[in-house]
């Protein structure tokens, strides 16, 4: 019987946002917690709280299926873990005490521990060399293989309480949305929408909320952090320039004669990142 039950799934942030000063950096893992909170409550998944500690949020709940699905699509995720949080007196036998138990059938042939301390009186290295003994006393059949492990016990521990994982989702990645503003995407005049939905998406992934003139974008909803993109008229969306609310003007276009046709609408050049940008999107 698996021992291991998961109470809580890790969202480890993009590694751009620990790049950042403190300032900044607190800012985009406060927004990037908001937009978690939204597509919590837009997919109903019931949480008890997400608390946010040592670049992670960690999301308590008895839905962690459910909680790595409806988190897929949120940008500024890099990996998802379901975990399951441990309570223990603060020393390293007490800790290998309640997690011994949860390894039970987790191990076929070679394994690795790893481990991330915040306990400050015991390090990571203390944890992983009591834990990997004891698993080889415990199963002395297995094999150590730091490199390329056909499991890993993974920890993140603090003074009195631990996170427990072995396993790992890949998350949407990029940054929060939200974090770089608004910006508004030029559909007028294209009939490709295509275009538009790579777009899109790459303006989310880099942490912008979306306006857009000329069509909807309805497939892009579901990385959309409140859930909406904002439609309005290329000349409301200029008012809303003016005013600061919109950083800036996108067009889909993927050649000059594209540019310069978003431009005589524009009246200025608009930025067309797609003439020379070929990320891969799940739109092509």
């Amino acid at each position: 019987m698996d021992k291991f039950q998961t109470n809580c799934v890790i969202a480890l942030s993009a590694p751009e946002i620990a790049l950042k000063s403190d300032e900044v950096r607190s800012f985009m893992e406060k927004m990037l917690r908001d937009n978690m909170n939204e597509f919590l409550k837009r997919h109903k998944v019931h949480y008890d709280s997400i608390e946010r500690a040592s670049g992670r949020l960690f999301v308590l709940t008895k839905q962690p299926e459910s909680t790595i699905s409806a988190l897929s699509k949120c940008f500024g995720i890099n990996l998802l873990y379901p975990a399951t949080k441990i309570e223990y007196s603060g020393t390293i036998d007490d800790l290998k005490e309640k997690v011994m138990p949860l390894c039970e059938n987790k191990f076929e042939s070679t394994f690795a521990v790893r481990a991330k301390s915040y306990a400050g009186k015991i390090s990571s290295k203390e944890i992983e060399i009591a834990l990997g003994s004891a698993i080889l006393e415990k199963w002395p059949k297995l094999k150590v293989n730091l490199k390329e492990p056909k499991k890993q016990l993974n920890l993140v521990v603090y003074a009195d309480k631990a996170y427990v994982y072995f396993d790992s989702v890949k998350g949407a990645q990029g940054m929060p949305v939200g974090c770089q503003g608004r910006v508004h995407i030029i559909c007028d005049g294209f009939e490709n929408e295509n275009d538009a939905l790579r777009l899109g998406w790459m303006l989310m992934r880099d942490g912008c909320r979306l306006s857009v003139s000329g069509s909807e974008l309805k497939e892009l909803i579901g990385y959309a952090s409140k859930g909406e993109i904002m439609k309005c008229t290329l000349d409301e969306a200029k008012v809303l320039f003016e005013d600061y609310r919109i950083m800036g003007f996108f067009s889909p276009a993927t050649d000059e004669e594209g540019a310069r046709r978003a431009a005589k609408l524009l009246g200025q050049k608009p930025l067309s990142p797609l003439i020379f940008c070929e990320t891969k999107t799940p739109f092509g």
